[in-house]
């Protein structure tokens, strides 16, 4: 970790972020806003130190989204419906909230465990309305 400490790094990491235009690339949080940011490498590369990677192998992230990027806190962004189950009666419960749901989404990471969760928090995670719409078409047929 010394080498995070090292003039070529700090130097390599201001010009990375000067040119992500000085905010994350994921939610765009700025130093302005308080956010500290920090120099993800996309991908690494055997026997290169930190301040030896192209530009385009680098980005801007801030704290939040960084840790979510290597798994250590639930990532905010690049989550996917990938189902939806009835089960009848509010039986279950969003691991998201807590909530008592009846209707339960399915969604997924690459870098995150898959979870079941409420209309609400499928559409937050996903940044979609996919849940709010599927369930408005449930409503509208059941109220026929």
């Amino acid at each position: 970790m010394r080498r995070y400490h090292r003039k070529d790094w700090l130097k390599f990491r201001e010009e990375v972020i000067e040119l992500d235009g000085g905010a994350c690339v994921r939610c765009g949080s700025s130093r302005r806003q308080g956010a500290i940011l920090q120099v993800h490498h996309k991908e690494y590369l055997s026997g290169k130190l930190p301040w030896e990677y192209p530009y385009e192998l680098c980005e801007t992230l801030c704290r939040g989204c960084h840790a979510g990027e290597h798994g250590i806190v639930q990532p905010f962004t690049g989550w996917e419906c990938v189902g939806y189950d009835d089960l009848g009666e509010p039986s279950g419960e969003c691991e998201l909230c807590g909530t008592s749901i009846r209707h339960v989404f399915f969604v997924r990471h690459a870098k995150w465990p898959s979870l079941e969760v409420g209309e609400i928090c499928c559409d937050h995670l996903t940044d979609t309305t996919l849940a709010s719409n599927h369930m408005d078409s449930v409503r509208r047929f059941e109220a026929r």
